[in-house]
């Protein structure tokens, strides 16, 4: 590669040693795609004009209410903290609730300590340990608590093995929602974002270079979604629009629209191939052979 460089890649007019690896940066803006070798005094290896005029670069962020870039759990950090408080609270609890006092009814004199100790008392069932009292909402906070990490996180409850499904109780379908990892779904929305931006540029660049020559055959709803795109870079870029559009080549999809790409009741195409063909004599250009 880049044979016209050879001897700045190498370094064969230099006698000080050097590394055997190499950099290289590509960089990008709306203007032009260079790439350059920062080692060999920003030695540039190629460069290309941007056809269009505009970043083809398309950058996604994690989703946020303030735009700010966080990781994961960022936002539950408060809920962790909360959580291992009240884990802190329980450890200190248990251990008071074993070192509690020793209550002792009064006709007791003498007090043993340590295991198997025994204790004589007309009254034993009053020789006790002093309870300790908790009030009924620490475990309601605590499953508060709980909640708000497994939503805060988007954690599917089936990781946790908290799961209730069965085909008696018709929960079936209930646990495979809890098993659908939001974090999928959002990552999922955030992909489809990026290409359709992605394909927006492509379309652009495509009516940019080949201009008149490009013919769109959009066979099938997927296709035919990324017609308004398609028309979006046509507007933009001021060449005419030649779009087909006919349902999916397949059996199944003939009665599903009004343009079919086979017409029920006869073995007659839509014609696409035929209008390709049409539209490139009218442009003066090379018909294509289908056959």
């Amino acid at each position: 590669m880049f044979p016209e460089h050879a001897n700045q890649i190498l370094n064969r007019n230099l006698f000080t040693p050097g590394s055997p690896y190499l950099s290289l940066v590509r960089y990008h803006d709306k203007d032009q795609d260079v790439l350059y070798c920062p080692e060999r005094k920003d030695l540039v290896l190629s460069r290309t004009p941007n056809p269009i005029g505009e970043c083809l670069v398309s950058v996604k962020m994690r989703p946020s209410i303030d735009m700010e870039a966080r990781g994961q759990f960022d936002d539950i950090l408060a809920v962790q903290l909360a959580k291992a408080r009240f884990a802190v609270l329980q450890i200190q609890a248990a251990e008071k609730s074993i070192q509690a006092p020793i209550a002792i009814p009064q006709d007791v004199q003498e007090l043993a300590l340590g295991p198997d100790s025994i204790m004589r008392s007309s009254n034993p069932q009053a020789i006790r340990r002093v309870p300790l009292e908790l009030p009924a909402g620490v475990f309601t906070e605590s499953q508060v608590l709980d909640k708000e990490l497994r939503i805060g996180a988007r954690y599917p409850e089936v990781r946790g093995g908290q799961i209730d499904a069965s085909v008696v109780t018709g929960r079936g379908v209930q646990a495979l929602q809890a098993g659908f990892d939001t974090q999928i779904k959002a990552a999922q929305a955030q992909f489809a974002l990026f290409f359709t931006e992605l394909i927006s540029l492509a379309f652009k660049v495509d009516e940019k270079l080949f201009g008149n020559t490009v013919i769109w055959l959009l066979w099938g709803s997927h296709a035919q979604k990324k017609k308004a795109l398609i028309e979006l870079a046509q507007q933009e870029s001021g060449h005419p629009q030649f779009i087909l559009t006919a349902s999916h080549p397949s059996g199944l999809s003939v009665y599903k629209t009004a343009e079919p790409f086979i017409y029920p009741g006869d073995q007659t195409s839509c014609g696409h191939f035929k209008k390709v063909n049409d539209h490139l004599l009218n442009q003066v250009l090379t018909q294509i052979q289908w056959s």
